[in-house]
């Protein structure tokens, strides 16, 4: 059983309007950063903040917002992107001159256009703070629109960022910077960011549904398992870099000495890669490994989904920022594999609360999972460490009291501003 302490709540006196808050999720897809906002926003005295969530796309997981804040689907592109690309690279016969005029047009048919409903929902909505919940660069849009506005503009941190003159530009136009984890923030450092203005706040999970004692014998029964077959789970976008061919690799690997394992694929794909879920149902084909992998799409119940799971595995090959799909997994007494770098360097001690493999290599991911597959005992004593040491280390209370802080500093800071000492405020 969870027991969660009540986030910490203030007397809200009569008269005292709530702030009121714009956040701009910008993401590729309904993923850990989405799911982070809305556990944030559940987490929120709605005496003491009215928010509003705008987002280019709706549907499935974005539909939730409304019930926690006003939401906005509020679209990013007039002409896609890779429309925009396609076109030049047919017309201009260089791809670097091309995709320098892909990128122009861009900005002049979609950034503009979105910069100025941006703008106008600001004014409508009276919004005294503005948070990011991507990086600036991705959220371009929502930096310019609150500077226009005067608003103060904080701004999630939420993986790698490309040195360049963009990127340097929109970092130091962004009173506070929030990394997710060490690893980001180290990375915002080499890109000589002050240190002042980042502040670490792991991503927010609610861990009440993550219930151990869940019953997992219908969702095995879906994911076609047999009794005393081992489940084997990796979760997260389709995403080439997410490292799901990797886990198929090693998944063919294992099969060939342990025909009671079965691999479950868990998350739907992105406009960006439309051809990637194809690629891996190819790529299982192609191993002779049909009958032993099961691709379940995007999911909504993941506490569920990992209870009938017995390892869990996260395969990215690039850095991982933080990896909450891995606190998932610790939480719900799964050991976890993952690879070594980034965020999950610190979230698993090797032997003891999970295990660490080099990136891209299925050879390690296998040679791990083998022992795990053979071995339940070590399998169950990983898991409750990992499950220990998750709870104390991912507080929703703790992280949502840091971000309350910021968002009343950065309301007061504008405050100021607008009624100068000597001032009465409206």
């Amino acid at each position: 059983m969870i027991v969660s302490l009540p986030v910490k709540s203030v007397m809200v006196t009569s008269g005292v309007t709530p702030l009121k808050i714009m956040f701009i999720e910008n993401g590729i897809g309904y993923g850990g950063a989405a799911l982070s906002l809305f556990n944030h926003l559940k987490a929120l005295d709605p005496n003491r903040f009215k928010c509003v969530v705008v987002t280019p796309r709706g549907g499935t997981g974005y539909d939730d917002y409304t019930k926690v804040a006003a939401l906005h689907v509020l679209p990013d592109q007039t002409v896609s992107r890779s429309a925009l690309r396609r076109f030049f690279r047919r017309v201009l016969p260089l791809a670097p001159v091309a995709d320098r005029c892909a990128s122009a047009a861009d900005y002049l048919v979609n950034l503009l256009p979105y910069v100025v409903r941006l703008v106008a929902l600001l004014r409508r909505e009276h919004v005294r703070v503005v948070v990011l919940n991507n990086d600036p660069v991705c959220n371009m849009g929502g930096v310019i629109a609150a500077r226009l506005m005067g608003l103060p503009v904080a701004s999630f941190v939420r993986g790698t960022l490309w040195r360049s003159w963009l990127t340097s530009l929109l970092l130091g136009k962004v009173d506070r910077l929030i990394a997710i984890s060490g690893f980001v923030r180290g990375e915002l450092a080499a890109l000589d960011v002050d240190p002042e203005t980042v502040m670490i706040v792991r991503s927010i999970r609610d861990w009440s549904r993550f219930d151990t004692c869940l019953d997992a014998v219908q969702v095995r029964v879906e994911m076609g398992l047999s009794p005393g077959e081992v489940a084997i789970g990796i979760t997260g976008l389709l995403i080439p870099w997410k490292g799901q061919s990797i886990f198929l690799q090693a998944a063919a690997k294992v099969l060939a000495d342990y025909g009671n394992a079965r691999f479950i694929v868990i998350g739907g794909g992105v406009e960006e890669y439309p051809d990637y879920p194809e690629q891996l149902r190819e790529l299982v084909k192609s191993l002779g490994i049909g009958g032993k992998v099961t691709f379940m799409g995007q999911r909504t119940d993941m506490p569920r989904l990992l209870a009938g799971l017995d390892i869990v595995v996260h395969a990215s090959t690039d850095p991982e920022p933080l990896g909450l799909v891995i606190a998932e997994g610790m939480v719900m007494e799964k050991p976890v594999i993952a690879t070594a770098l980034g965020g999950p360097l610190e979230l698993i001690e090797e032997g003891r609360t999970g295990f660490l493999v080099p990136p891209g290599d299925p050879v390690a991911l296998a040679t791990r999972l083998t022992v795990l597959v053979a071995d339940p005992e070590l399998r169950c004593r990983v898991g409750k460490a990992a499950r220990i040491w998750a709870l104390e280390n991912f507080s929703r209370e703790r992280e949502t009291m840091k971000l309350v802080a910021l968002y009343e500093e950065l309301s007061a800071t504008r405050g100021a501003e607008e009624h100068p000492a000597g001032g009465t405020r409206a």
